[in-house]
């Protein structure tokens, strides 16, 4: 019987923010272009059998070029020789609330994902397990300011899940994140929610488990270098432009994986959805989307067990030079996928 174990996460503070210069011949978009959302198609096959997905998202900005609603909308078949035996949909939406000086006070998010099973095929959650269900995630984070500095932030969620005829499961998580600040009004340090977080010169530059055993490391621009753990250590390495253009994984010192990407000279899209907000010492990012200040067109995988893998990215671009599409091809013999993806914007003639 297979069982599918979603993996639900909630980032509120993603330390990667990159603001590269870009090559003289890159074409530049008119100032007040908007890149609004993407539309993607999916399809992964194997052997045995083949799953397709779409996802919708949406980014709303008021006239300032804050945040103000994104959303997405996500579908997921799977079928094998005897049909479709697994599928799922799921709505998540965050609102972004601005005080009257133009300070984040709360970012809200809900998700309604509805799954169907089959005889053979069950979800899960926890010690759930069932065929047929729901989960339905609600969140707030609230900001305290003081003197135009950000002091805390509390997270408060609660996940209810419901399958089959079992009664619903509540899942309530909550956490609090202080900010410390010098004499001067820089930040040196964040704490909350299990984890420590240190800043040189108002730039973060590591983030740590509260046991000290995952550990992850910036350089001065604020991009990870470095990622540690009992089972894993990773290092990251960025191209002029801001690109992560390798990285590698090894388990207590045994070479596990290695990734080579290679980017184009265009600008990405999901770099311009906004991410800095007033007071905040750290980037929010709830989008889902790459930092990398321009697009993949090929990326390289080597693994100590398997031929490399490596996913080609073909680009068409509007006048402008932003990416109007992009169609993405990973293949090997036993695994292959597809990926096309268009980009919608306004006010970019």
């Amino acid at each position: 019987m297979r069982l599918y174990q979603p993996v639900l996460t909630f980032l509120a503070f993603l330390a990667l923010s990159i603001s590269c210069k870009k090559k003289n011949e890159e074409v530049k978009p008119v100032e007040n272009c908007r890149f609004v959302g993407k539309s993607i198609i999916s399809e992964q096959k194997t052997a045995a059998e083949t799953s397709v997905g779409t996802t919708e998202s949406n980014f709303k900005q008021d006239d300032q070029g804050r945040l103000t609603l994104v959303t997405f909308s996500r579908t997921e078949s799977r079928k094998d020789s005897t049909g479709v035996y697994a599928s799922s949909t799921d709505e998540e939406t965050y609102e972004f609330v601005y005080d009257t000086e133009g300070f984040l006070t709360e970012l809200k998010r809900h998700d309604l994902r509805l799954q169907q099973g089959s005889a053979n095929f069950l979800f899960g959650y926890a010690t759930l397990r069932y065929r047929k269900g729901r989960m339905e995630t609600t969140s707030v984070t609230s900001f305290v300011y003081n003197e135009g500095r950000l002091q805390s932030s509390k997270y408060v969620s609660n996940l209810v899940v419901q399958g089959d005829n079992l009664p619903a499961a509540n899942f309530p998580e909550s956490y609090t994140i202080s900010y410390k600040y010098d004499s001067k009004g820089t930040i040196q340090t964040a704490t909350g929610g299990g984890w420590v977080a240190k800043y040189t010169n108002g730039v973060r530059a590591s983030s740590a488990s509260d046991d000290g055993k995952i550990v992850w490391k910036y350089d001065d621009l604020g991009r990870m270098i470095s990622y540690s753990s009992p089972y894993d250590e990773r290092t990251f390495k960025y191209d002029q432009r801001g690109n992560q253009i390798f990285q590698d994984s090894y388990d207590n010192g045994v070479f596990v994986f290695s990734t080579e990407t290679k980017f184009d000279d265009h600008t990405n899209p999901d770099s311009t959805i906004p991410s800095r907000y007033k007071g905040i010492p750290d980037p929010i990012k709830v989008t889902y989307a790459d930092d990398n200040s321009n697009n993949m067109i090929e990326s390289t995988v080597l693994h100590r067990n398997d031929e490399p893998l490596i996913t080609s990215n073909v680009w068409t671009y509007h006048p402008n030079g932003l990416p109007a599409a992009s169609t993405m091809k990973t293949g090997t013999d036993f695994y292959k996928t597809t990926q096309i993806t268009k980009f919608k914007y306004e006010n970019c003639d």
